[in-house]
């Protein structure tokens, strides 16, 4: 076997340990992380003879995607590889550094800076637009029931745990301990990332990281808790609902760019 999947305590001590991750992997990741959906029900495709059985075999509400080609946006497209040996050669060696320590790694024969950023603005479109994901690669002739929206929903749950302390739902000057207060501030932000992690870096930021001033993880949190800091005391709730908002687009976005995201172990 492999020495590498028998070898997990070398993970992050290693350079040369896991891969960098397919665009595709990358981009449903979001939209599997956040229950990304469209407004079209999967019960649609009942009308052109899809098995009643076999719609059943999914959770009530499921919908379904209809996207125009990815293959110009991130370098792949879902079961549109070139040929049977997929969009890259499994003995790929990037020249340079990997290539000069007889290393391998064929996901980045895709990776040029074109198509890398390109990859970055998809998911930057999936967290921001409220088009979703298909902002960039709409169907032809796409109605706003095409678009494939995340959901942050959960993650605002855990900052409101901290934050709305009178749990009236808001974040006002009522919320005795927790309004105006950088520290309460940090903390919802912490939670939040402490959620992103496990989901999109099985707990590696942290674990590796901590809460290291100049490392990937305070950086981050650093950063979700400057959004509109000059704006902490206002005391309009719709205001402060932003504020939260964009704090968790924020961190979303950094650890989805970041490299222990983009890199699996």
């Amino acid at each position: 076997l492999d020495p590498e999947p028998r070898s997990p305590q070398d993970a992050i001590t290693l350079a040369s340990s896991g891969k960098v991750k397919e665009p595709i992997i990358r981009s449903t990741a979001l939209l599997r992380a956040f229950g990304a959906k469209s407004a079209m029900p999967l019960t649609d495709l009942l009308t052109f003879g899809y098995p009643q059985s076999e719609v059943d075999k999914f959770g009530t509400g499921a919908t379904r995607y209809q996207l125009n080609s990815t293959a110009t946006t991130i370098g792949q497209s879902p079961l549109a590889a070139p040929n049977v040996f997929n969009w890259f050669l499994p003995d790929y060696s990037p020249p340079g550094i990997l290539s000069a320590n007889g290393l391998l790694s064929p996901e980045l024969q895709l990776a040029n800076e074109t198509s890398t950023v390109n990859a970055t603005n998809f998911l930057y479109n999936g967290i921001y637009s409220s088009s979703g994901i298909s902002t960039t690669v709409a169907y032809p002739n796409q109605t706003t029931q095409h678009r494939i929206l995340t959901d942050f929903t959960p993650l605002e749950t855990l900052y409101m745990a901290v934050m709305d302390t009178n749990g009236d739902g808001t974040i006002t000057s009522l919320d005795t301990g927790a309004f105006n207060n950088t520290t309460a501030i940090t903390n919802a932000c912490d939670s939040v990332l402490d959620r992103l992690d496990l989901l999109l870096c099985a707990g590696e930021l942290k674990a590796r990281f901590g809460n290291t001033a100049g490392k990937p993880r305070k950086i981050i949190l650093d950063s979700m808790v400057s959004i509109r800091s000059t704006s902490n005391n206002s005391n309009n709730a719709a205001n402060q609902a932003t504020y939260m908002r964009d704090r968790i687009k924020t961190g979303v976005w950094l650890v989805m760019s970041s490299p222990i995201c983009v890199t699996q172990k």
